[in-house]
């Protein structure tokens, strides 16, 4: 079954029309022969029973008086038939009363134990004939046919069978080639119009219908599935170009990761934020881009991705090979196939680098004060509750001390306000040169 899988159409066609022919040639010959053959045995069985039970009536007289010479003289009229081989008359006590051979050759012996009426076909005829006389059994006339002639008629019937056979396998095949032009050829043109739409990728070939039987049919089927993949194909190419279109011009990073966490896509935006710019980098690569600080943070929301399809959002930051750091967000998700199965994750990366100095400009102005860059009021309020409560916990001292410029008014009236914020400014320095790094300096 293997090997026959593995063969081409037309020969699977040629074979089967082949094998079918010759199938049935055999069987309706056999068929025949084997018919003509009990017929034959029947009417020559019948033939010779009536001509034994004629001979067998002419041959009573001669058993009563024991004429052996007329009794062999019936068996010769046997011999107009050409298949006896051997007749034998016993009488009453199944002796053989007489017999004649109507051979030469190979000459048989009169049965031992004749029975009283019986007819065998094996390789001969042997027909048992009773021999009466008012309803008393006097003899028996026995008959050997021999059946060389139906073998030969056998014979003769077989070769004109193997005649016969080889001339339906000829037509066979003339009506299979034919038949394999009809059906392999519009197979053919649309193999070969599939195998021009793979080599060109080109899907507005059509393959040529040519018949109008279920063939043709089978054609329209495949031309009408190539209009929806053409139609879908379209549809498929403008949907990648208008997100090639969107995704260059997006101020977002975006990118696609297979189920083997490698980067099949990522746009140009996303190579500038994260500062990798080899071509379709693993997420390894990638992840070890970022800040140490944001790094298992960023790889537990990953794993919960892939294993409980969660999406996530982190912000991080990114090290720049200046020692800068660009900050980020991080968006991503998972991607469902037509069927409903995860075939990779995708997302987008936002660069918050300008928000987050905004952020933390914000912050400073909340704390500190812009000229000196010492802690504000608020700051210095909070420290100073904080420090309170930490020597009250520890049993310690803290020492605060106040200090005033004298005169600081006349030096911005006679010399400005630039060189009052430049005192004020190298005054905030030189006492933050003169404390620890755990002190705060405050300017309220």
């Amino acid at each position: 079954m293997a090997l026959l899988s593995q063969l081409h159409l037309k020969t699977k066609l040629i074979g089967s029309i082949l094998l079918t022919s010759v199938i049935a040639v055999l069987l309706t010959s056999f068929a025949l022969v084997q018919y003509d053959r009990i017929q034959e045995l029947k009417n020559v069985s019948e033939d010779m029973r009536i001509l034994a039970g004629i001979v067998a009536n002419r041959s009573t007289a001669a058993l009563i008086f024991g004429d052996a010479r007329q009794a062999e003289s019936n068996l010769k009229a046997l011999g107009e038939n050409p298949n006896v081989e051997l007749a034998c008359i016993y009488d009453s006590g199944k002796e053989v009363f007489a017999f004649h051979h109507f051979t030469h050759l190979d000459q048989l012996p009169c049965p031992s134990d004749p029975q009283d009426s019986a007819l065998l076909i094996n390789d001969t005829i042997e027909i048992y004939e009773p021999i009466e006389l008012d309803g008393l059994l006097i003899g028996t006339l026995y008959m050997n046919l021999s059946l060389e002639w139906l073998s030969e008629r056998w014979h003769e019937q077989i070769l004109f069978i193997s005649l016969v056979a080889a001339l339906v396998i000829l037509v066979a095949m003339v009506i299979a080639k034919y038949l394999q032009h009809l059906l392999v050829k519009p197979i053919k043109l649309i193999a070969s119009t599939a195998r021009s739409i793979t080599e060109k990728q080109d899907y507005s070939l059509r393959a040529q219908k040519g018949v109008k039987d279920e063939l043709g049919d089978m054609v329209d089927v495949f031309n009408s599935m190539l209009n929806k993949i053409e139609s879908e194909t379209l549809r498929l190419y403008s949907s990648e170009e208008k997100f090639r279109q969107l995704s260059a011009l997006s101020p977002v990073g975006i990118f696609q990761i297979n189920l083997e966490h490698e980067i099949t896509y990522v746009n140009s935006r996303w190579s500038e934020i994260t500062g990798i710019n080899q071509p379709l980098a693993n997420l390894e690569i990638w992840l070890n881009r970022i800040r140490s600080e944001d790094r298992r943070r960023t790889l537990k929301a990953w794993s919960n991705l892939i294993q409980n399809y969660e999406e996530f959002v982190v912000e991080v930051g990114f090290d720049k090979e200046d020692g800068g750091i660009t900050w980020a967000i991080i968006e991503a998700s998972v991607l469902y196939d037509g069927k409903g199965k995860v075939y990779g994750y995708m997302g987008a990366i936002s660069d918050i680098t300008d928000l987050k100095n905004a952020q933390l400009q914000m912050e400073n102005l909340a704390f500190y004060d812009p000229l000196t860059g010492l802690s504000n009021r608020r700051l210095f309020k909070d420290r100073l509750n904080k420090a309170v409560a930490e020597c009250k916990r520890r049993g310690t001292f803290i020492a605060l001390l106040f200090l005033d410029l004298d005169q600081f008014k006349r030096i911005n009236d006679s010399l400005g306000h630039d060189a009052g914020d430049q005192l004020l400014v190298e005054i905030a320095r030189r006492l933050e040169h003169s404390v620890r790094e755990t002190d705060t300096v405050s300017r309220i």
